[in-house]
């Protein structure tokens, strides 16, 4: 195979590889955001039901 051959190649294996790092990469980061989402969705929904209690217990007097 002449030089030329395997330098391009070896170039399209890199940028492959490169892309599919990008990839996973995304993945693991869009992941993190869905359990970031999660957490901080349950924290709003806990805060709304403490303050919805504590107005409950202010008006009941």
């Amino acid at each position: 195979m002449p030089r030329r051959e395997r330098a391009l190649m070896a170039w399209m294996l890199r940028t492959k590889r490169e892309v599919e790092d990008q990839i996973v990469r995304a993945r693991a980061r869009e992941k993190k955001l869905w359990i970031a989402l999660f957490i901080s969705w349950a924290l709003c929904l806990w805060f709304g039901l403490a303050m919805l209690g504590n107005l409950n217990g202010k008006l009941g007097r």
